[in-house]
């Protein structure tokens, strides 16, 4: 592979058709959060109505959001309150539907989230149960 063609094929799975297009069945989307300097002090007070975000969305939007959660400093913490940001990687999900999220969740509204970057994921392996959506080559 060329990069440039490599990266070509990266930023535009979402829109290609021709049959030299990656063979996956789904479209992955992972959103990264970068958490504020409001984040240690604000989080206990935010931490219960986001969780209630996170759940009431995974429980009503068909299973879209894959994976949701902070990103902890080492192996051995429980908590998220030292967190610097987090990530969540949704499938399926419209780019209306993933602003929405973002918009309403209580870490956004109140301050606590400084920026986020949504991006394509092109998913070449993992878990079994996504294996009809993993990246396939063109023959």
């Amino acid at each position: 592979f060329e990069l440039s063609a490599l990266s070509y094929t990266l930023t535009t799975t979402h829109t290609m058709t021709s049959s030299s297009a990656p063979q996956s069945q789904a479209k992955f989307t992972v959103v990264e959060f970068e958490y504020s300097a409001e984040y240690p002090v604000k989080v206990e007070q935010y931490l219960a109505p986001h969780i209630v975000h996170i759940h009431a969305h995974t429980a009503t939007n068909g299973g879209k959001i894959v994976l949701i959660g902070p990103f902890l400093n080492n192996q051995r913490e429980e908590n998220a309150t030292t967190a610097t940001g987090g990530l969540s990687i949704w499938r399926d999900a419209t780019d209306e539907e993933i602003t929405k999220y973002i918009e309403t969740d209580p870490f956004v509204v109140h301050g606590l989230v400084e920026k986020w970057t949504v991006r394509p994921l092109l998913s070449m392996g993992g878990h079994q149960a996504f294996e009809n959506d993993f990246y396939r080559m063109p023959n």
